[in-house]
């Protein structure tokens, strides 16, 4: 008994191409200052979430030192 499988069930291509990042720049209907604007906003907001996690953990560190003071 033979077990391979047959032939006409491989799989036919080759290895994945990996893609090419200098292919896919911005989108031409978006100019370059635009997507740079928008690049520019969304650093902003993650700065913004940053600084509101710090002092949201700022804010947890005290209200646990204020449960310690009233633990018996």
């Amino acid at each position: 008994m033979n077990n391979q499988k047959p032939s006409s069930s491989k799989a036919t291509g080759g290895p994945a191409k990996p893609a090419d990042p200098t292919s896919n720049p911005a989108p031409s209907n978006v100019s370059v200052g635009e997507y740079n604007a928008g690049f520019e906003s969304v650093k902003v907001l993650l700065q913004r979430r940053d600084q509101d996690m710090a002092e949201k953990d700022v804010e947890v560190t005290g209200l646990e030192k204020e449960i310690e003071k009233l633990k018996f």
